[in-house]
Parts: C-alpha cells; sequence; structure tokens
C-alpha cells in the first residue's frame, strides 16, 4: 500500500534477518572491543598481567563480553523494535507512516 514501509520490501523473514544480524553484530564488537579494552591493559596493567595473568585474562574476557552484549542488546532491541513494532503493529491497526 502506499505511505507504508513493510518488513518485506528489505528482507523476506523478520527472526532470520535479525538473526544473521546478531551475529554479524557479534563478530564486529568482539574485534572492536578486544582492542578497546584490550590495548589499554597492555599499556597501563602490562605488570599485573605478568603478576597475575588468569586473573587479568579473566578480567579482560568479563569487559569485552559485557560490553559486546550491551552492544549487541542495543543493536537487536531496535531491529526487532523496527520489525515487529513498526511493521506489524501499525499493519494490524491500519496506520500509516504519514499518521504517527
Amino acid at each position: 500500500m502506499e505511505g507504508r514501509i513493510d518488513c518485506q520490501d528489505f528482507h523476506d523473514d523478520c527472526f532470520k534477518t535479525c538473526s544473521t544480524k546478531l551475529i554479524d553484530a557479534i563478530k564486529y564488537t568482539s574485534k572492536l572491543y578486544a582492542i578497546a579494552h584490550g590495548a589499554p591493559l597492555l599499556i597501563f596493567k602490562f605488570k599485573e598481567l605478568k603478576a597475575r595473568p588468569i586473573q587479568t585474562l579473566y578480567r579482560l574476557a568479563d569487559s569485552i563480553v559485557r560490553s559486546m552484549g550491551f552492544l549487541c542488546g542495543y543493536i537487536m532491541t531496535i531491529r526487532i523494535f523496527h520489525c515487529y513494532v513498526f511493521s506489524k503493529l501499525l499493519h494490524r491497526f491500519n496506520c500509516k507512516y504519514n499518521d504517527i
């Protein structure tokens, strides 16, 4: 219909597309946060890394996973919100984007 944007204009299956994008986001954020958390560790806490490597690397991995979880969760919330709320809910109530 005129004035409406539907998910099928961009992709066939919302769940499959969101799952694929989640995997892509995990790959991207793992590289990003490995550098963002690893470089300061090597620069400022190298002595601690040498003294207690297992605990320091555990804290590094924990920080990376937490940051990845936040950013991936944020990205997926926006994607799912768009697909399931705007596309499905607005069609259910027969609204157009111009009506909002």
